[in-house]
């Protein structure tokens, strides 16, 4: 990952975002999704600040993450009359349900491509 990205995030988080990228998500969610694992809600804003993102980043990276049911999100209006409304953004899971979640995942995926492999190795011989 380029350091660049990594504007106001500790070394902790940054080594959480590299992880999860090598894992299973694309840079920009394991930047956002970083970003989110203490429970906070933050804007896209606040998340484009804190990862050096541009807002269509954080949008895009987002909508996958909403729509595995991993982040939640909706619009505040500042004031009733004024103003374009902030997006925000939550986890939806606690950090440790997501991280079982995705242990799972591979897990099945290692074991249906261990499968094959061995399928394979008994066709082939």
């Amino acid at each position: 990952m380029n350091d660049a990205a990594f504007i106001k995030l500790d070394s902790s988080k940054r080594e959480i975002a590299a992880l999860l990228q090598n894992l299973s998500l694309s840079r920009i969610e394991s930047l956002a999704m970083t970003c989110l694992i203490d429970g906070d809600s933050l804007t896209s804003s606040e998340i484009e600040n804190l990862t050096g993102l541009r807002q269509p980043e954080v949008s895009v990276a987002m909508k996958p993450l909403c729509k595995k049911g991993i982040v939640e999100s909706w619009d505040q209006k500042l004031s009733k009359d004024r103003g374009r409304p902030r997006r925000y953004y939550k986890l939806k899971l606690t950090f440790d349900t997501f991280m079982r979640n995705l242990e799972n995942d591979i897990s099945a995926e290692i074991e249906c491509k261990s499968h094959a492999l061995n399928r394979l190795k008994q066709i082939c011989n």
